[in-house]
Parts: C-alpha cells; sequence; structure tokens
C-alpha cells in the first residue's frame, strides 16, 4: 500500500511538471543593451513600482492599477538577485508625492523603449531636479525599472506579453543595461505567471551578458 502510494505521488509530481512546461511553452524573442563604461557596481538600486504603459494617459493608468502582488514580483526580484541590503523599494505614493514625478516617470519609459543604451542619456534639468528629490525621500541610488505594455485584459486575449528591465545610472545619467522582451504563449497562462516569468528571463539573460552581475 505504502509503495503504490509513493508511486502515486511520484506519477502526480511528473505530470505537474510536465504541466507546468506546457503551459509556459512560449515563443520568445530577447534583446539586451548594456554599457560597459557605467559602472553602478557600488549603487543602491532604488526600484519603482512595476509600470504599465499601453498608449493611454500613463500617470492615470499607473495611479489607479492595483498591481500590489505584481510590485511585489518586482521588488523581491531585485532583493533575491542583489541582497536587501542594496535595494530601495519605494511605494506609489512617493511618486505622487513629487512634483511632476509621473510626469519625468513617462519620459524614463518612452526612453527605455527606445534603440539602446548606448544613444540614450537624460541629462536634462528636470531628470536632475527629479532625482535630486527622489534621493532626498528615498536615498542615493541607481533606477530600477521594469515595464510592461498589455494589461490583463489584453494579455488574457493575446497571449502576448512585452517588456523591459533597465538600470539607470544616476551620475552619468544614461543606462546601465536595458533589457526587452516578447514572449507569445501557445497557452493561456495567468497574468501574474507570465509576468513572473518575464522578468525570470531578464535576470537570466543580463546575468549571462554581465558576466554574472546584475549591476
Amino acid at each position: 500500500m505504502i509503495e503504490k502510494i509513493g508511486k502515486l505521488i511520484i506519477l502526480i509530481t511528473v505530470f505537474a511538471l510536465f504541466s507546468g512546461c506546457a503551459l509556459l511553452e512560449k515563443n520568445m524573442q530577447t534583446s539586451v543593451y548594456k554599457r560597459d563604461d557605467v559602472d553602478t557596481s557600488k549603487s543602491k538600486v532604488v526600484v519603482f513600482p512595476l509600470l504599465l504603459t499601453s498608449g493611454v494617459d500613463f500617470a492615470q493608468i499607473n495611479k489607479n492599477a492595483d498591481n500590489k502582488s505584481l510590485d511585489i514580483i518586482v521588488g523581491s526580484g531585485w532583493t533575491d538577485e542583489i541582497g536587501t541590503d542594496d535595494v530601495i523599494i519605494i511605494p506609489k505614493i512617493i511618486l505622487s508625492e513629487l512634483p511632476n514625478g509621473w510626469k519625468i516617470l513617462d519620459q524614463f519609459v518612452q526612453v527605455l523603449d527606445s534603440a539602446s543604451a548606448i544613444e540614450q542619456s537624460m541629462d536634462n534639468p528636470e531628470i536632475k531636479k527629479f532625482i535630486e528629490e527622489l534621493s532626498a525621500k528615498v536615498g542615493d541610488g541607481a533606477l530600477g525599472f521594469a515595464l510592461v505594455f498589455e494589461d490583463e485584459n489584453t494579455f488574457k486575449a493575446t497571449r502576448t506579453l512585452h517588456g523591459n528591465m533597465g538600470l539607470f545610472d544616476t551620475k552619468k545619467l544614461t543606462w546601465k543595461w536595458i533589457t526587452k522582451y516578447k514572449n507569445q504563449y501557445k497557452l493561456p497562462v495567468p497574468y501574474q505567471m507570465a509576468i513572473k516569468d518575464l522578468f525570470a528571463e531578464s535576470w537570466k539573460t543580463i546575468k549571462a551578458e554581465n558576466n554574472g552581475k546584475i549591476k
């Protein structure tokens, strides 16, 4: 009897593993841009909440979005990779408290989706002021971004998820690295699982390109 139960547990486990692999079967496209001349190795990382951009009012959609579980995925990803001592996770309310906070963040997001890290510099007075005000509230550090383009309803309809991640150096006012992904799933996948899968691939890819390091 015990042997039969043991065999049944093994069969269930194997089935679950194969089901999970089938569920996450996808067509994935990736690209990475990084700058070897930008050094963020000694910087802490100020991590923003998950940001959504879908061609509508950026500030409004992100202020109203209830993404706490997704924000946790993003924040825990950074802490798992570089440690809690080097991560400053900021709540969404901080962005609303900063003058023009959402407007400036929208500028970061637009640049984050542009051609390449090497071409991207944000050396302007508004950006500098935003960084100074943010640092005064939460502390100094490079800026960690996570961005998706499809909300949950759009993802359910298309099974496609585009996402970008980026690490911005506040000293040189340019990007250390940017990753871009497109995942097309063959079967329906929960939105939260797809987000987690997307950013897990991002960590894996940037470490492969950056000698095993995130920053």
